[in-house]
């Protein structure tokens, strides 16, 4: 009995300590899973910093590169500037410096006067002779209107206008609403010879010479055509066409503005003005 007392005793502790060894090997081993298994989920953090490696999507922002340098072929486009050499087209009116004799003075006629068929407004600086004899510049309108010539214009403080209708002439003194029937002659001022001529289509078939002449230091293109009372004088700046001076060989006028609009009241007497004849050349002081 003894010795099955210790038998027993030593069978106890030999499945005491192989029950030992099999605890501590089922530790090592869920110690070695649990291992394993951190360590894989510490590797998927690995996986998870690769997505940032799929933010390499901005390798398409080349693509917005390429559209920008799509774009600036377009401003290529914009050389349609270039259509600008018109500009050079323009020169062509600048370079026509060789107007042949009468072609600018005619144009004037049959473009803005109608050749002799319209109006004819003008505003014009004309010397004036005052009562003390000084001679100044006196800006005038002028119109002529189906065979009526009118006119208006203000010496120091007075308003003066004149009516010629055939060969009636009135001398408008609007301050005092007198028209004073006098000659064409006496009237202080009289429509140039070189406007009266476009209204009665004096240069229609006329022959024209050409040339240049200085005025004040400036240098002027001339058309020049004989007129019954002498050389009638059209001058333009150099090269250009707008028409700045006439001259009777008498009298030099520069002409301001003009136009085929002329107003009824520039070319008519006044209702309601008292008339007051006087017998021709018995003249009028002003």
């Amino acid at each position: 009995m003894k010795n099955g007392k210790v038998i027993a005793l030593s069978l106890c502790l030999s499945v005491m300590l192989t029950g030992c060894t099999l605890l501590q090997g089922m530790k090592k081993k869920a110690e070695d899973e649990m291992l394993v298994t951190t360590a894989r989920v510490t590797t998927t953090p690995i996986v998870t910093t690769t997505t940032p490696e799929t933010t390499t999507t901005p390798i398409t922002t080349t693509t917005v590169t390429t559209t920008t340098t799509v774009t600036t072929t377009t401003p290529m486009t914009t050389t349609t500037p270039v259509t600008t050499t018109t500009v050079a087209t323009t020169t062509t009116t600048t370079k026509k410096q060789g107007f042949s004799a009468g072609e600018r003075t005619m144009n004037i006629y049959r473009n803005i006067f109608g050749s002799g068929e319209k109006p004819i407004w003008a505003k014009v600086s004309l010397p004036y002779k005052t009562e003390d004899g000084t001679v100044i510049d006196l800006t005038v309108t002028i119109g002529i209107k189906n065979g009526v010539s009118g006119m208006q214009f203000n010496p120091g403080a007075s308003r003066l206008g004149a009516v010629i209708n055939g060969d009636k002439a009135y001398l408008l003194m609007h301050d005092t609403k007198l028209a004073i029937e006098q000659s064409e002659d006496d009237l202080p001022i009289t429509v140039p010879d070189a406007i009266k001529g476009f209204s009665a289509g004096k240069y229609e078939n006329a022959e024209f010479t050409s040339g240049r002449e200085k005025i004040n230091g400036v240098t002027y293109e001339y058309d020049a055509v004989k007129d019954n009372n002498g050389t009638i004088k059209f001058y333009y700046h150099e090269g250009g066409e707008t028409l700045i001076y006439v001259s009777d060989g008498k009298t030099l006028c520069r002409v301001l503005d003009y136009s085929a609009d002329v107003p009824d009241s520039l070319v008519s007497v006044p209702a309601g003005y008292h008339l007051i004849s006087l017998k021709q050349g018995g003249g009028f002081i002003l």
